[in-house]
């Protein structure tokens, strides 16, 4: 645990495992020291480390559960590392869609009102919204900020980890990763 100590570049980190490590020391078992840093170690794993001091198979145990310490970092990398793709293809859909809105979309109006033309009921829509969000813009700022603070306080709710769990073991491949 000192070599642990040492090594680890967290102060925080530092100080939970010299905390464990003083424990030991004074002769606390492993489990028992654990628990009085519930953010670091959840209640599965001081459980298991408890059974495992109980039946005298604690390195059985503590390889067990580095084999899942190591395979839960693996599925997390590999998630994150399949989100970023279709992250990356909404973001630059987004900025395509602004630009259109507040570029493209003005000038093909010049155009059409230069040539007098009546406009389909679909572009006159389009149009209509781009004049809306140039003079609104603020509007469209301000709703997706509180669209994105209140879908991240819902998301922080057990219904709403719920639901982006449900959501994410229906997406193809990578419900197949989380599960």
């Amino acid at each position: 645990l000192s070599a642990l100590q040492r090594q680890s570049r967290d102060v925080a980190w530092q100080g939970v495992v010299a905390d464990v490590r003083r424990s030991l020391e004074q002769g606390v078992p492993l489990s028992t020291a654990m628990e009085s840093h519930p953010a670091c170690f959840d209640t599965v794993y001081r459980n298991m480390i408890s059974a495992g001091e109980s039946s005298g198979k604690l390195p059985t145990v503590l390889d067990r559960l580095a084999d899942l310490a190591r395979k839960r970092l693996h599925i997390r990398s590999t998630l994150r590392a399949a989100m970023t793709y279709p992250a990356l293809l909404i973001l630059v859909s987004l900025g395509v869609i602004v630009t259109m809105m507040f570029a493209v979309i003005p000038k093909f109006a010049e155009l059409f009102e230069a040539l007098d033309v009546p406009l389909p009921p679909s572009t006159a829509a389009i149009v209509s919204l781009s004049e809306w969000m140039q003079s609104f813009w603020w509007v469209v700022v301000a709703a997706l900020i509180a669209g994105g603070v209140g879908a991240s306080r819902y998301l922080r709710t057990p219904s709403g980890r719920r639901w982006l769990d449900t959501v994410l073991l229906k997406i193809p491949q990578v419900g197949f990763l989380i599960r």
